[in-house]
């Protein structure tokens, strides 16, 4: 398991190097999930776009079931 943080920035995003010390991970079959951060602790010019409560933000990735909104992305992959 690795987890580290980043910015979306004109399009793009990068999480640097995950996996063991730096080195990568081994082969195998993994699953990456991509969360996005609560509204409160968002950028002021990401907020006046998406919303308060993301309330401009849509489609299947978008749920809004819980407390609050909460936008995830799951995908699974080999190395």
């Amino acid at each position: 398991m690795a987890q580290n943080k980043s910015l979306v920035e004109n399009g793009r995003f990068d999480f640097g190097r995950l996996g063991k010390e730096g080195i990568g991970f081994d082969k195998g079959k993994y699953k990456v999930g991509i969360t996005l951060a609560i509204p409160s602790v968002q950028k002021k010019e990401f907020v006046l776009k998406a919303g308060l409560e993301y309330e401009n933000l849509k489609g299947k990735y978008v749920d809004r079931t819980g407390i609050g909104p909460t936008i995830s992305y799951t995908e699974e992959f080999e190395v």
